[in-house]
C-alpha cells in the first residue's frame, strides 16, 4: 500500500506548514507592540494620510493592545492654504 506513506508525508506538510504560518503571526503580533516598531508604522501612517490628503499629518505615538486596541496619541492636522489665482 504505497498511498498510506504519501498521505502521511502530505499531512505532515500541512501540519509544519500550519505551526510555521502561527509561528509568522506570533512573531508579527509580539513586533508590533516593540516601540522601534510603533515609532516606524507611526512614520509611515503619517507620511501615507499627509499624502492621500494632502496637507501635514502629524501622529506623535500610535498603541496597540494585546486585544486589538489602537490609540493614536497626539495627532494633528494642517491644511495648505488656498492660493487666490
Amino acid at each position: 500500500m504505497p498511498v498510506k506513506p504519501k498521505i502521511i508525508r502530505i499531512l505532515k506538510f500541512l501540519g509544519k506548514a500550519f505551526v510555521g504560518l502561527l509561528l509568522l503571526l506570533l512573531i508579527s503580533i509580539l513586533l508590533i507592540h516593540v516601540p522601534a516598531v510603533q515609532k516606524q508604522i507611526t512614520r509611515k501612517l503619517e507620511s501615507y494620510l499627509s499624502a492621500r490628503t494632502k496637507s501635514t499629518v502629524g501622529i506623535d505615538r500610535i498603541r496597540f493592545s494585546l486585544l486589538g486596541g489602537l490609540v493614536i496619541e497626539g495627532s494633528s492636522y494642517r491644511t495648505q492654504p488656498k492660493r487666490k489665482s
